[in-house]
């Protein structure tokens, strides 16, 4: 689904965004987007915020699925430990120690698939959180750079040199009611 998303310039200009999300592109050139292009610089900071806010968003998707994963782990271990004691104690009436029942269920392979995905889950999520700092870094950079320059006639300037789209965000100048 196409959001968008408008800047207001100066006089009766308005810049509008326009994007998908990011999993709808083919492929994301994670290394472009997080790197500044330092001749394009009114186009990384208009285009800047929408990707930090949908890595974000990501990078919450991916924390939802490592605490799924963590508690689908703890509830599979505690159903493996509570099987484990009642087929030990039926086969010889004595109680299995918390040691030899936590042993068993480590050596569990329906544990271990669990726990596996437990990890995967957890790479998914260093790997985004690592971007989404990448980007927040870009972003803090570019405010910075953004304190010593007039972003509406900068960012009028890029448009004029025909940037249409850049870090996977459509770019148009348009003035109230025509378009330029």
């Amino acid at each position: 689904m196409q959001q968008k998303k408008t800047i207001p310039l100066s006089g009766d200009r308005t810049l509008l965004l326009k994007y998908d999300s990011l999993e709808d592109q083919d492929e994301v050139d994670i290394n472009r987007i997080v790197k500044i292009d330092f001749s394009n610089i009114p186009a990384e900071l208009v285009t800047i915020p929408v990707l930090l806010a949908q890595f974000s968003i990501y990078l919450s998707e991916l924390n939802e699925k490592v605490n799924l994963a963590k508690l689908n782990m703890e509830i599979k271990e505690a159903e493996l430990s509570t099987e484990f004691r009642e087929t030990y104690k039926e086969e010889t009436g004595k109680e299995l120690s918390n040691e030899k029942t936590k042993d068993k269920v480590l050596m569990s392979v329906k544990f271990k698939m669990v726990k596996k995905l437990y990890f995967m889950a957890l790479k998914d999520q260093e790997i985004m959180n690592g971007i989404y700092w990448s980007l927040k870094s870009k972003d803090d950079k570019l405010s910075r750079l953004a304190s010593s320059m007039n972003l509406g006639d900068a960012v009028e300037s890029m448009l004029e040199f025909k940037l249409k789209r850049f870090n996977y965000v459509d770019l148009r100048l348009v003035r109230q009611n025509n378009n330029v």
